[in-house]
């Protein structure tokens, strides 16, 4: 779909419960740059395939922006680079992430699995949690062998359009955004979506981060470089207007998030695999557990780092009190 002069906008399915990611295309003099690259399966392949053939007007594809790290973004962008012979560019910090999750061994599923089960975590979820690497891997099969590193402050020229390259943690660790203040256009990856809350997860490597903390900074600083008439291209869901409002509800979605877990905590001191459910209280596959589990951790270290949480550990368990 054309959503202005020079600007696509592809849906590619998923093989997860969240079952699209949004790619864009943008036109260039003689080429198209593409923002994300979807995952690596056949079926993403055969987009692909489709669009470099009856899509775009016989120009080819020179530049391929990967905002992060995770699999429905960075997944098929090995292929299509090699494919087109385009350039990728991507955050240093996300590739390099990337780039462990493909070569971590057995020592980094052991240490997993002592961090999940430290958190309260049953054997069952656990068992799923060590088939996370492996699914990642499956739709992740390579990176791309070389890149060019993405930076804040980076400006990227596309066409007649400028494009002001934003970072922003939280829901990865360093995801790259694209401002486009002259088009009033804002690629906002998975930073700001419309109707859901982006996952914001504590990685075991990183046990006592706070990337909720980052993610709740961002967004002064949003409201303060992007306009709120701008159209946000988000990954997932449909563009909206009023990044301004969006980010106010999202903050007041963790704010009632973080209430939640100070009354379950009130009563008795609680492990963050026994919040998920004070978070979700709905029924949670495999796959969603792991985020619903990432998430409370995520919400339980930024209580703790304002001093609102203190850790009451025992027999190898952190459990959780207000106090």
């Amino acid at each position: 779909m054309a959503l202005a002069p020079g600007l696509l906008w592809l849906r590619l399915q998923l093989p997860f419960r969240l079952n699209h990611v949004n790619i864009y295309l943008l036109e260039d003099d003689d080429s198209w740059t593409v923002i994300d690259a979807g995952v690596d399966d056949p079926g993403t392949r055969g987009v692909w395939e489709t669009v470099l053939a009856e899509v775009l007007g016989g120009r080819p594809i020179r530049r391929i922006v990967v905002t992060h790290y995770h699999p429905d973004h960075v997944g098929a962008a090995a292929f299509l680079a090699e494919r087109t012979g385009a350039t990728v560019l991507m955050g240093e910090t996300e590739y390099l992430t990337a780039r462990a999750h493909l070569a971590a061994g057995d020592a980094d599923l052991a240490a997993e699995e002592v961090f999940y089960r430290g958190h309260g975590l049953a054997d069952a979820a656990i068992g799923f949690m060590r088939q996370r690497l492996a699914r990642y891997r499956r739709v992740v099969p390579a990176l791309p062998r070389r890149y060019q590193p993405l930076r804040a402050g980076d400006r990227l020229v596309i066409g007649a359009r400028r494009l002001d390259v934003l970072c922003h943690a939280g829901h990865s660790p360093a995801q790259m955004l694209l401002h486009a203040p002259g088009d009033n256009l804002f690629f906002a990856a998975d930073h700001v979506l419309a109707q859901i809350s982006p996952n914001v997860s504590v990685a075991e490597e990183k046990p006592h981060d706070d990337p909720l903390g980052l993610y709740l900074a961002s967004f002064p600083r949003l409201r303060e470089t992007v306009s709120d008439e701008a159209l946000v291209l988000p990954g997932h869901r449909l563009p909206f207007r009023g990044l301004h409002t969006r980010t106010r509800q999202l903050a007041l979605h963790h704010d009632e998030r973080c209430g939640a877990i100070l009354a379950a905590c009130r009563a008795r001191p609680l492990t963050a695999a026994d919040l998920v459910p004070a978070l979700f209280p709905m029924d949670l596959d495999p796959h969603q557990l792991w985020f619903a589990f990432s998430e409370a951790l995520a919400h339980v270290n930024y209580l703790s780092a304002r001093g609102r949480l203190v850790e009451i550990p025992s027999g190898g368990i952190s459990r959780w009190q207000a106090p």
